[in-house]
């Protein structure tokens, strides 16, 4: 697998392919915003330490896409290429994609559901998701022999300890489940999203689920694709994609990395995408909660850069947040095993520049039932 190329390519063909990446997309993006994650003052304030309604989401989706993994393996599902380990990439992409992810409050993945919501200034991170892609399809060329020719492969963790492959999976899944009861024990997760009222799972009027378990549905999504159409869940090459369409009209020499992205794989991402946007624009108009945060925690110029950083890094790491954190480390790739922790490196550090965040919970999903006045009281 070259560095440019995802985690598979679609075998299946496109009147399966396409419905199932929709619907899988359209599922992940009612989930990510039932969950409140997208919301960029939760993202910048986990970096902080200050809120960790992320770290449920994100912890639940990847103990739960290890466990389907190893039981779709042990179903003798075939297993999805993991991809490449190249050990500067994986820690400078981590780093940037962390970075990214506290200047613009976004994901390539959450960006989706955010404009889908109304988040001011997240079709500049959009954009400038796009414009990082560019940037690196254009500078992929000079940079491959350095950066990407030599590693150990796409090597796992499994593999390169002599193991059976659902040893790791054993070994990890309750770890993750024991970070997800310790956060749980140090501060109860409806404190940190306006409390219980208006939280009722599975109700898509709601106005949030339980972020642990909206987690264990994103982590789910792995499935379909998995299975059916053997590639796993990403949304950064759908980014590359879209970019080097769009540069072809411009630009007709053959580039080599965005060639890599014209094919079924690829697609497959784009309709996965318009799947989120879809979910996350169904799932806050029934709720009412469009237009979450009125007093903003980015700005446009933070916007549009963090949008660039965190594609950017996520092509040099060859996966974004849910590349790397669902797919990749449920694949145990020691890759995506470095870049995730990298990517919370990154942004905790950078976020130490930043203002706090209020930890103040978001009630913009709160509805507060009228009262009667009491009889006897003044004025009745």
């Amino acid at each position: 697998w070259g560095a440019g190329v995802g985690y598979g390519e679609m075998i299946a063909p496109i009147y399966v392919g396409a419905p199932v990446g929709l619907v899988t997309g359209f599922v992940f993006g009612i989930a990510l915003e039932k969950s409140r994650v997208f919301l960029p003052s939760l993202i910048r304030a986990q970096m902080q330490l200050r809120n960790f309604t992320m770290v449920r989401m994100f912890v639940a989706a990847c103990a739960t896409s290890i466990l389907t993994v190893c039981v779709l393996i042990a179903c003798h599902v075939k297993r999805v290429p993991p991809k490449e380990t190249f050990w500067v990439p994986d820690i400078i992409g981590g780093l940037s994609i962390g970075t990214g992810m506290v200047l613009a409050g976004a994901c390539p993945g959450t960006v989706l559901v955010q404009m889908a919501a109304g988040v001011q200034w997240s079709i500049l991170t959009y954009v400038g998701g796009l414009v990082g892609a560019l940037a690196f399809g254009y500078l992929y060329p000079p940079m491959k022999d350095d950066l990407f020719e030599e590693g150990p492969g796409a090597i796992t963790i499994d593999k390169e300890f002599g193991v059976p492959f659902w040893v790791p999976p054993v070994v990890v899944a309750p770890f993750l489940v024991l970070i997800l009861l310790g956060v749980e024990r140090y501060r109860r997760w409806y404190t940190e999203i306006g409390g219980q009222e208006g939280v009722r799972f599975l109700d898509m009027r709601a106005r949030a689920w339980p972020p642990h378990l909206a987690g264990a549905i994103v982590g789910l999504c792995i499935v379909p694709g998995y299975w059916l159409v053997e590639i796993a869940c990403g949304t950064s090459a759908s980014y590359v994609t879209i970019a080097g369409r769009l540069a072809s009209v411009f630009d007709k020499s053959e580039n080599e990395y965005f060639h890599q992205y014209w094919h079924g794989q690829s697609y497959y991402q784009v309709v996965f995408i318009t799947g989120i946007f879809l979910g996350g624009l169904v799932s806050s108009l029934l709720a009412g909660t469009r237009h979450p945060e009125a007093v903003p925690v980015t700005h446009p110029i933070t916007s549009f850069i963090g949008g660039f950083l965190l594609v950017f890094g996520a092509r040099f790491a060859r996966g974004c947040p849910s590349g790397n954190g669902i797919s990749g480390t449920a694949e145990m790739s020691v890759g995506s095993w470095i870049t995730v922790p990298m990517m919370f490196v990154g942004g905790i550090v950078v976020a130490l520049f930043f203002p706090p965040v209020s930890t103040q919970p978001d009630t913009s999903f709160i509805k507060v039932p009228d009262r009667e006045p009491l009889v006897g009281s003044r004025g009745v």
